[in-house]
């Protein structure tokens, strides 16, 4: 077993005491919610001349909390019991914000493709497939990029677990392409709900995308799709703004040819903090580290969409509260690929994305209700839901 006494991340741990203080939860009760034991499944050492004590593959099953639901985690690298406790508890409040009822375990998987052949990540989905599923049972396998979803797929299809881990019958290239479509339309359409709030209208709105991951590109296009006007992008190589509007199309297809921002010819070329600072209705944050203290206090945009968890630090969430600018955390917009592999994959696009913010609509009211009785801020507010939630199926299940 996992100490459970190593999960003691400071901001954390403040976040789900005044979550609890505020939902009258017994201390003892949140502990037990926010720090889950986990068991080691399988620890699978790098192949090769790479180090022994670097794992490619962790996988840890939740033994304290739902033991027939929820929620296992399988993530890599160099990995401490720390870390995987905060991936396990990311995966477990998405899937309370999902409001997923199924009797099944979940996975997020992520593996690094560098380090492993094709064979060799094959291999490992052989050997760890009797290993999962004889212990977790049904379980629903959420990779979170090609590379994982190739070794999902194998982990699913092999004799093993065939009866246990469920994996969409897709292609790794078309799911992942679902997935980031279905996150990018999430984002867009939490942030013309935010918009709503200061009577202002997506269609009409402005927008910054920072990053050049998948997320980044896929909210980039649906943003456009949507009537938004992409005014500012950055990667690694800079960045380029345009008050009038970037020409998205091209901007993606220079992309998609490998090419970076800085060769990009049809736009004014920035820096970073350049582009940060553009005005703007909507920032999307796709990358660690593009605010932080010292510049939080430059931001303009009156929504900032957090596109993946942790890019935004509690202090920086704090200074940007401080100046009524909403955050739209990551947990809102991860949880909507479980609602929709769970719920709408017999679903066209158009009714997927009609299921998706039919149900992000219901779950913003009942942010709003949080936030109006608490007088906190969302990112608080979807804590404060999942922990409700949370709270309320462990009572179900252990009255």
């Amino acid at each position: 077993m996992l100490a459970t006494e190593v999960f003691s991340d400071i901001e954390r741990d403040a976040q789900w005491e005044r979550a609890a203080q505020l939902l009258d939860i017994s201390p003892q009760f949140s502990r037990k919610l926010r720090v889950p034991e986990f068991e080691c499944v399988s620890h699978h050492a790098l192949p090769g001349n790479q180090a022994e004590a670097d794992p490619l593959l962790y996988i840890a099953l939740n033994t304290g909390v739902f033991p027939t639901n929820i929620a296992s985690v399988l993530v890599h690298g160099n990995l401490t019991p720390h870390l995987i406790a905060q991936a396990a508890q990311d995966l477990q409040l998405e899937i309370a914000l999902a409001d997923l009822n199924c009797g099944s375990a979940a996975i997020g998987l992520k593996v690094r493709p560098a380090e492993l052949k094709e064979r060799e990540l094959w291999q490992l989905s052989r050997d760890c497939s009797p290993l999962v599923s004889s212990v977790l049972g049904p379980t629903r396998l959420l990779p979170v990029d090609i590379s994982s979803t190739a070794c999902a797929i194998w982990l699913a299809n092999n004799t093993y677990a065939r009866a246990s881990l469920v994996m969409p019958v897709l292609s790794p290239e078309l799911y992942c392409a679902q997935l980031w479509a279905s996150r990018a339309e999430a984002a867009a359409y939490l942030g013309g709900l935010a918009l709503q709030e200061i009577s202002k209208k997506l269609a009409s709105a402005t927008a910054i995308v920072l990053g050049s991951a998948p997320f980044a590109l896929s909210s980039m296009r649906r943003l456009h799709d949507l009537g938004c006007r992409i005014v500012a992008v950055a990667d690694e190589s800079g960045a380029v703004i345009n008050q009038n509007g970037l020409d998205v199309s091209v901007l993606l297809e220079h992309v998609k040819a490998n090419g970076l921002l800085a060769e990009f010819a049809d736009a004014e070329h920035a820096t970073h903090a350049e582009a940060l600072n553009c005005p703007a209705d909507i920032l999307v944050i796709t990358s660690q580290g593009e605010i932080n203290d010292a510049n939080a206090a430059k931001v303009s945009a009156p929504i900032v969409v957090e596109g993946i968890a942790g890019a935004l630090s509690q202090n920086v969430c704090a200074a940007l509260d401080s100046r009524n600018i909403t955050v739209i955390p990551a947990s809102l917009s991860r949880c909507v690929p479980l609602l929709s592999e769970s719920s709408a994959t017999h679903l066209s696009s158009d009714e997927r994305e009609s299921f998706i913010n039919s149900r992000l609509a219901e779950l913003w009211v009942e942010l709003g209700i949080m936030r109006k009785r608490y007088g906190v801020p969302l990112r608080a507010a979807t804590l404060l839901v999942a922990l409700q939630r949370l709270a309320h199926r462990e009572f179900l299940l252990h009255p």
